[in-house]
This record gives C-alpha cells, structure tokens and sequence, in this order.
C-alpha cells in the first residue's frame, strides 16, 4: 500500500536539510530492515515539508509496537529534531488486506527478483506475511531481510549475468549452498517462535522428463512427490515436491533438454 510520510520542521530552530534527509532515511531503513515498508522510499521537500513516499506492510505497519529498537531510537531523533512525528498519509483507494502467521497451518520461506513485499508466505494461498509480524529477534528480522536480497541477487546473476549463470543457479538449487543454509536456518528459528512447520523453497529449472517425478529430496534421499501436477509453475502455495522431515519444498523443472545441468540440486547419496 503506498502511503506518504511527511515531516515538517520547527518554525523556531534552524532548520538542516541534510540532517533532515539523513534522520528520514535512517529510519525508513530501519522500517525496511523490520519488514514494516518494502522497496525504496523516495524522498522529496515540498510545500516546506519533508516528504517520503514509500510501500508500507498493512495499514497498522507504523505503529509503535511493531518497530524495531533501531526504529524506535531513530524515530526518537526525529521527534527531538522536528519537534513532531511522522505523520502518515495512504495514498491508496483500495486497502489490501493483511495475512498473519497465525492463520496458517504451515509457512514457505521463498522469494525471487520480481517479488515484492514478505519473503515468508502461508502455505495453502501463498499470502505474504510482514516480517514485524513474527515473534523473534530485531536481529533475526533483519538477518531475513539481507538474506532476501542475496537470493534476488542471485536470481538476477542467474538470468542476466551469463558467466554467473550456473554458480548462483546452484546456490538457488543446491540444498547444501550458502545460500540455501542460511534460509533453512532462519526457517528453523522462525518455527521455533511460530511452532508453526516452516518450509525452505528450492528452485528447479532444469528437469529429467518422465524421471522427474521420481526425483529423490535433495535432503535425505526419501519420497517427496506430492499430488500437485508437475506443470513447472512458481506458485508459492503448490508444490509438487515437499519433504516433512527435511522441512523442503520444490516446483518443477520446465528444461528437459539438459541431463547434466539436471543433476544440479538433485540428491547425491551423502
């Protein structure tokens, strides 16, 4: 939902507009770091007012109880600079609706270059859920908001970069990858605060034919076909590869032309 955040200074101190951007900035990151904004925020003076323009997490993302301490601290400068808080302006006709952990069964960790908002999704429908949202450490939030951008990162390299194409494919793939690690890391603390199951996605591009329903998990070596029908779709809701004990899902490769780059990602008897 895009909302206008706009700060104006006090008439009676001299008024630094640099500072001023920098104070706005510093805690539109920490917004962003906490789940509570997504994407880049543009910042502009008009009408004697600094004004920011920015893709908040639901309606109720600015409220105190959902910043981190960075944003707590950098929203204390604010209000000793402007002598006012921000105030908070949506610039959307149709409010979208918000989607809690807690009204799901299980959840996906799962992104790619051209998602926006929540990198966590309730398995079933897909819906994101904010970050603010989940009961654990400023720390941890922030951990998953870098790794997020690692892994579109990479899927950038992947599409676009051409000598880079099969290294950052096997970190998207490969369940062992750093890449990888860490995401099912953060899937272990997020479901240690939710006692929700929580699922790390790994992508498939490349697939075996008919022999690619019959893949092993690239965890543990055991059945992981689902009912879902292998059609190659990225949906973050349907798989048709999902592990329970591995805590793993996977789609479908949509290449069958390339037996080699198949192996990549696959179960290698470890």
């Amino acid at each position: 939902m895009l909302y206008k955040v706009s700060l104006r200074p006090d008439a009676s101190k001299n008024f630094d507009v640099k500072e001023a951007r920098e104070l706005l900035e510093s805690y539109l990151a920490a917004m962003l770091k906490n789940g509570q904004i997504f994407e880049d925020s543009n910042i502009a003076f008009h009408n004697g007012a600094l004004n920011a323009y920015v893709n908040l997490q639901g309606s109720q993302a600015m409220l105190l109880k959902h910043h981190s301490q960075f944003g707590l601290d950098c929203l204390r400068k604010i209000d000793a600079f402007f002598n006012s808080s921000p105030h908070w302006e949506c610039l959307d006709d149709v409010l979208e609706e918000e989607f809690d952990w807690r009204t799901s069964s299980s959840l996906i960790l799962a992104t790619d270059m051209f998602a926006e908002g929540a990198s966590l999704r309730r398995e079933g429908d897909g819906k994101g859920v904010p970050l603010y949202h989940l009961p654990v450490s400023d720390e941890v939030r922030e951990n998953i908001y870098r790794w997020n951008l690692s892994y579109q990162a990479h899927d950038q390299l992947w599409i676009y970069s051409g000598s880079l194409e099969i290294p950052a494919y096997k970190e998207m793939t490969d369940v062992n990858s750093e890449l990888s690690e860490m995401g099912r890391e953060y899937c272990r603390l997020i479901e240690l605060a939710t006692d929700l199951p929580t699922y790390y996605f790994l992508y498939r591009y490349w697939g075996r034919g008919q022999d690619e329903a019959h893949r092993k998990c690239p965890g543990c070596g055991g059945r992981w076909r689902t009912s879902e029908p292998l059609d190659g779709r990225r949906e973050y809701w349907l798989f048709p590869f999902k592990c329970d004990p591995c805590r793993l899902v996977s789609g479908a490769g949509v290449e069958m032309d390339d037996d080699d780059l198949a192996l990549i990602g696959e179960w290698t008897g470890r």
